[in-house]
């Protein structure tokens, strides 16, 4: 004989259900956080880099850190005396692009900071008047694509180079001064060719970035 549920017991299953979930919500409801995730998703990194790049404490990273770990969102792992930071798979990337596409849609707040930005900086204005295929056709120029090896194997623009963000400076040093370089990254809700860009200008290079990028699809 079948078991009676009532609605109440299916009611309190989705409201524990939802109050599990929303601990995704909660986990990630620090902007520092974020950019913790964003950092891991080009490299893996140990808690001073992290402090670094966030430029946080190493007390209070680490206490940021651990919300994110009890969430599933951060794993870590021993190399040494070192502890080392990663994403535990690639769904964290694929939420956090969507949640930025999300954002980037609904709050016009967002489009008002980028147009404020580089109203104030046109030189590192996006270039959106040619794509990253008709780019790599053009003399004088490198296309370079910033994101992580991994990403770059797993698709990007055919004769692109790749040069993840933080080998830029190494690229620097052997970098034709007499060519124009193009970076692209993962997409109009990136910041790592933005960040190239700026690093490569300061060393006296001629570099802009390109406003479309080159997206994975979403892991299904």
């Amino acid at each position: 004989m079948a078991t009676k549920t009532s609605n109440s017991d299916v009611a309190s299953l989705k409201s524990e259900l939802f109050e599990n979930i929303s601990r995704i919500g909660k986990a990630i409801s620090a902007p520092v956080r974020l950019e913790i995730i964003e950092l891991l998703t080009r490299k893996s990194a140990n808690v001073e880099e992290i402090s670094n790049h966030c430029n946080q404490s190493l007390a209070n990273i680490s206490r940021h850190l651990q919300i994110l770990k009890s969430a599933k969102l951060v794993e870590s792992s021993k190399s040494g005396k070192n502890i080392i930071y990663q994403l535990p798979d690639k769904i964290i990337m694929d939420f956090l692009k969507v949640l930025k596409s999300v954002a980037y849609n609904r709050l016009s707040d967002l489009d008002s900071i980028s147009r404020n930005f580089y109203s104030q900086n046109p030189d590192l204005a996006p270039i959106d008047h040619f794509s990253p295929e008709e780019a790599v056709q053009m003399v004088n120029t490198i296309v370079i694509d910033v994101r992580p090896q991994v990403e770059y194997e797993s698709g990007h623009i055919s004769g692109a180079l790749n040069v993840p963000i933080d080998k830029i400076n190494e690229f620097a040093e052997t970098c034709d001064r007499n060519c124009r370089v193009i970076a692209y990254c993962r997409g109009p809700y990136c910041t790592m060719a933005l960040e190239a860009v700026a690093q490569l200008r300061a060393m006296g290079i001629n570099a802009g970035f390109l406003k479309q990028g080159f997206s994975a699809p979403l892991q299904p």
